[in-house]
């Protein structure tokens, strides 16, 4: 029992050790509560953290327990791979039964009382915004991930889509790691970075290194949406390899064959970011021995609030310590029942560190505009073609540039058009009110 309660207080005690996050915070019990929020976006002080039991043997392999399954994780000597943090079931099942359930947390209308003509600088013609409810009996979270090195968790997840991707048996002899996990065979070459960013390919690519749709030079839009994906063209055919496939039919099967790896590392992560339906873009692509494939960029969103994950790529940032980056999985195909190319980015490959519950007053859009408005120049006028609440990765760097973490947290993503033409995308935090500005 002395070890039950020691290890609950510590992991009460436990912070998040990137930057912290300076804020007052008042209890909303009722739509009139308020709250004061500062406005410096930094790293919770306390959080949860999930564990989970595992023995070690002496012939170095890690065993982890789920009720009547067991699987068995490849352990590395090497530096570059951290072990896990072990806990035993009697310890989990009492820290389990002492956690709070979270309170439903009241979500004020954020668009209330706008007034779109307001702003001097801005021209806004219309916008639909999906509004968070608290109707639906759920709360809207921000999660963070720290920084670490490579570990056996990262090591299981390249397994679980090596082996459910590609159908063949994964060989722990096969696994190399230095400044990354590289996995390569006679079929597949595969890999994970330190950030989370994940590639596989099969040979009839190339083997040797990471390929990617941009090195390729003909490359044709089939079709491109800024939304909910290509539900226009569901029913549009595609030839693959002289096999015509509906898109339907190719969603379906990419959606269950990467859903599947979330599914088999982590259901309660798999349950939170997942594909959307049909992909946000297509693009037809000729390789240099003259066969044409397709590259599907699917964007994410999550399936607990129904938020798009931003996935629109950027060129450029005001602020490279603190970017907000797209997240997209990319699979490109040159026959209908197989991946030739897949990218798995890092809010897919892991799981959040830490979270906390975005409160009930946060940024209204009244408030995010105003800020916009008062950091772009007063000459001219920048119109506005599109305003929604989604969910932004900020990737977060030290004073020496050092990568520290990213943030997932819901976000005003606001498009604009400069006066001379140029596409500009706003982002303020709907808890901070932090204002992010990139460019295409």
């Amino acid at each position: 029992m002395k070890r039950i309660l020691l290890c609950v207080l510590l992991l009460a005690c436990v912070g998040f050790t990137g930057c912290k996050k300076d804020k007052t915070l008042e209890k909303e019990t009722s739509p009139e509560t308020t709250e004061t929020i500062s406005e410096t976006e930094n790293f919770p002080e306390t959080e949860t953290k999930s564990k989970s039991k595992t023995e070690t043997s002496d012939s170095g392999k890690t065993t982890t327990t789920t009720g009547t399954e067991t699987t068995t994780k490849i352990s590395l000597d090497t530096e570059m791979i951290s072990p896990e943090t072990e806990i035993d079931e009697e310890e989990r099942k009492a820290f389990e039964a002492i956690q709070p359930t979270e309170e439903l947390v009241y979500y004020r209308d954020p668009v209330k009382d706008f007034d779109k003509d307001g702003y001097a600088n801005l021209q806004i013609d219309g916008y639909t915004v999906k509004i968070p409810s608290s109707a639906n009996g759920v709360n809207i979270h921000e999660h963070f991930y720290e920084t670490t090195n490579l570990s056996e968790t990262d090591v299981s997840f390249l397994k679980n889509t090596v082996e459910n991707i590609s159908g063949n048996a994964f060989h722990a002899e096969q696994l190399n790691s230095s400044e990354k996990l590289i996995y390569q065979n006679d079929s597949i070459y595969a890999e994970m970075d330190k950030f989370g960013n994940f590639y596989m390919q099969n040979n009839t690519l190339q083997n040797d290194s990471p390929w990617t749709p941009e090195q390729e030079k003909q490359i044709s839009l089939v079709s491109s949406t800024d939304g909910q994906g290509a539900y226009s063209i569901q029913n549009r055919t595609f030839s693959l390899n002289g096999q015509t496939v509906i898109l339907q039919e190719l969603s379906e099967f990419l959606r269950e064959k990467i859903q599947s790896v979330m599914k088999a590392e982590n259901d309660s992560f798999s349950e939170y970011y997942e594909l959307m339906k049909s992909p946000q873009k297509i693009e037809e692509i000729q390789l240099e021995d003259g066969r044409t494939g397709y590259l599907f960029t699917f964007s994410l969103h999550t399936s607990v609030t129904d938020f798009e994950v931003d996935s629109r790529k950027k060129s450029r940032y005001e602020n490279e310590d603190r970017a907000v980056k797209g997240q997209y999985v990319q699979v490109f195909m040159l026959n209908p029942d197989s991946i030739d190319y897949l990218y798995l980015p890092p809010i897919f490959t892991r799981t959040p560190d830490t979270q906390r519950t975005l409160s009930g007053t946060y940024c209204t859009l009244t408030e995010a505009c105003q800020k916009i408005s008062e950091n772009l120049p007063q000459e001219g006028t920048f119109t506005v073609e599109n305003i929604q609440i989604c969910y932004e990765t900020v990737f977060l760097n030290d004073e020496n540039h050092q990568f520290q973490g990213m943030a997932c947290v819901p976000m005003w993503h606001i498009n604009l058009i400069s006066p001379d033409g140029e596409k500009i995308f706003a982002d303020v935090n709907l808890d901070t009110k932090e204002l992010y500005f990139s460019y295409e």
